[in-house]
Order: C-alpha cells, then structure tokens, then sequence
C-alpha cells in the first residue's frame, strides 16, 4: 500500500540521516582532538560543523514525527475497514 511505502521511504531517510549525523560527530571529535594538540581551526567551519550537526539532529527528529504519525494514520486506516 501507499502508507507502507511511504513508511519505508521515511524508515530509510532516518537511516541514511543517522548515519550522516554519526560521521559529523566523529568529525566533531577529530577537531576537538586537533585542537586539544593545538591544531588550529578555523571558528567559521567549527560553527559551521556545529549547525550541520543540529540541523541533521532537527531533520531526523522531523523525520521520526512524521513517521510516527505516518504510523499512526495507517493503523486508524487498518482498523476502520477491518470492522
């Protein structure tokens, strides 16, 4: 059906999101141990790093809602012409 479909398709944007948010925060750690060994880096990418990280972090709460509600609307589907 249309609603499992759809429910993949947002299963599958959370994984491959996830994923990039774990590869940014592995980059976020790479520089912090830079800079703990007093490599220096520029602010600008650091706040940039940083954004990146908390806008893949909102999309993936996004994406999670919408699958919730996707969810949601299939099961009250599912019931209504099961009666």
């Amino acid at each position: 059906t249309l609603a499992t479909q759809k429910s993949t398709l947002l299963k599958e944007q959370i994984k491959e999101t996830s994923s990039k948010l774990d590869a940014l925060k592995k980059a976020q750690k790479e520089a912090d141990n830079a800079i703990k060994n007093g490599t220096e880096i520029s602010a600008d990418k650091y706040r940039a790093l940083e954004r990146e990280i908390s806008d893949t972090e909102a999309k993936i709460k996004t994406l999670k809602s919408e699958l919730n509600t996707q969810l949601n609307f299939a099961t009250t589907v599912d019931i209504l012409f099961s009666t």
